[in-house]
């Protein structure tokens, strides 16, 4: 889809502005009660094969979290060996999700996580969802208050969202419009706006199937409003 126009800038930030009870509440939540987020690979968290490939694929919360299978079979042997997979999702799930990470300082102190221009934070990975952090304390509040941070950190992804929404349609149903009754939320890191409650539930059901898209129109996004590209204030002189 294209990058917004300002008017339909106008509409996502109404849409996003309306989540902000939701995060507040969101925030307020327990430990336990937090679902995290959903399974975004789309691979067998075993095998490491098509989730679609036997045609019996497994959702399965195991460990606090959602994991997928390709079968039944690879569904419990992980319950039976969870240290020998875990890592292995979790990798994956952070190169995911750090490009597009909303912020270079520690979630709990604040403070930056580079020193002399090398990484020096820590990646915490709490049902599907990464938190960077600057040391073991603080990577052990977020796991005592996973809710609290998750809010946090999708306060800051729908916050620059508002700015720039990089597309003006439904990422479910293409046809409609976003406008103020639009629905946001953030999955994997990234702001998703959808037309209404039902498609978002299509989102978060299936998110590889949209994720690309979304993932496709932030790359071009950012390349339009790279110094030097045409159409940008950087590149432009006029």
């Amino acid at each position: 889809a294209p990058a917004a126009g300002a008017g339909a800038a106008t509409s996502a930030e109404l849409a996003l502005n309306a989540q902000d009870k939701a995060l507040k509440k969101k925030a307020q939540e327990s430990a336990e009660e937090w679902a995290g987020e959903p399974y975004t690979l789309e691979t067998c968290a075993a095998s490491g094969r098509p989730i679609e490939v036997k045609g019996t694929p497994q959702t399965v919360r195991f460990a606090g979290r959602e994991l997928k299978f390709c079968c039944k079979g690879c569904a419990d042997f992980v319950k039976k060996n969870p240290d020998k997979f875990l890592g292995k999702v979790d990798e994956q799930l952070i190169a995911q999700q750090k490009p597009i990470y909303p912020t270079d300082k520690c979630l709990v102190a604040g403070t930056l996580l580079t020193k002399n221009g090398k990484d020096t934070g820590t990646d915490v990975m709490v049902g599907n969802r990464l938190f960077r952090v600057c040391c073991g304390r603080c990577a052990a509040k977020v796991k005592a208050e996973p809710a609290k941070y998750a809010a946090q950190l999708d306060a800051m992804v729908l916050e620059r969202a508002k700015k720039a929404y990089p597309m003006e349609t439904c990422i479910v149903n293409p046809k409609r419009k976003l406008d103020a009754k639009a629905k946001a939320t953030v999955i994997a890191g990234r702001p998703v706006m959808t037309c209404c409650s039902g498609c978002m539930r299509k989102v978060r059901s299936k998110p590889m199937d949209y994720i690309p898209a979304i993932d496709a129109a932030i790359a071009r996004a950012r390349k339009e409003a790279a110094p030097g590209a045409a159409g940008s204030k950087a590149g432009s002189k006029g």
